[in-house]
Order: structure tokens, then C-alpha cells, then sequence
């Protein structure tokens, strides 16, 4: 851990302290090994949210202010990204209405991010 101490930033859950991007080398480089230590399986996590609104939950504003938040929000949201597609031959809301505007209504936000 102690050779991991000064790269721990790469992967820090708060953006504000997250320095993955100033030094991008290092940390995807001979630091990557030191993730180890403080992420989460994204899984692990997306296996507790078990509820009919889970992407309500995972995309709630005060879940995705950390870079894990908006990576399980996204993953949840995936299939229905389209939604919001600006593109009108990739956008879906039309044939997935109920959808989009009810359960993965939050997923929106992921446009914002």
C-alpha cells in the first residue's frame, strides 16, 4: 500500500480529487495494480440496488457526484440511452415512451454529466 500512496488520487470517488487525467501514464501505467485497493467491483454494488426503480436510485443527483456513481448509473441506463439520442434515426423514445419517461426517466442526467 505504501508504494500505492501517492497514486491513490487516480482513483478517488470524488471528482474534485480525482487526478486519473493529470496523470494519466502513471495511473494506467505501473500504478494501475493500486485500484486494488479501493475500488469496488461495479457489480458488487449494482447487486445491492435490488428494486423495481433502480435507476431511479443509481441515477439519483447525489449518486452520481462520484466517477463509480455515474459508472453504475451508466451501466444501469445502457439500454436506453437512446432515449436521448439528438440523432432522430438512433433516438428510441418514441417506441420505448413508457419507458423512458417512467423507470429510466433518470438516466437523463447521464447527458449532463
Amino acid at each position: 500500500a505504501d508504494l500505492c500512496a501517492d497514486h491513490m488520487c487516480c482513483w478517488d470517488n470524488d471528482r474534485a480529487k480525482n487526478c486519473f487525467d493529470e496523470n494519466r501514464d502513471d495511473c494506467s501505467g505501473p500504478f494501475l495494480a493500486c485500484n486494488v485497493i479501493t475500488t469496488k467491483p461495479v457489480q458488487d454494488v449494482l447487486l445491492r440496488l435490488e428494486s423495481p426503480d433502480t435507476a431511479q436510485e443509481a441515477c439519483a443527483e447525489d449518486r452520481v457526484t462520484s466517477i463509480l456513481g455515474v459508472e453504475i448509473c451508466a451501466q444501469l441506463c445502457d439500454d436506453h440511452m437512446c432515449c436521448w439520442e439528438e440523432e432522430a434515426k438512433r433516438n428510441c423514445f418514441v417506441e420505448n415512451r413508457d419507458a423512458c419517461v417512467n423507470e429510466y426517466a433518470d438516466c437523463e442526467i447521464l447527458m449532463t454529466q
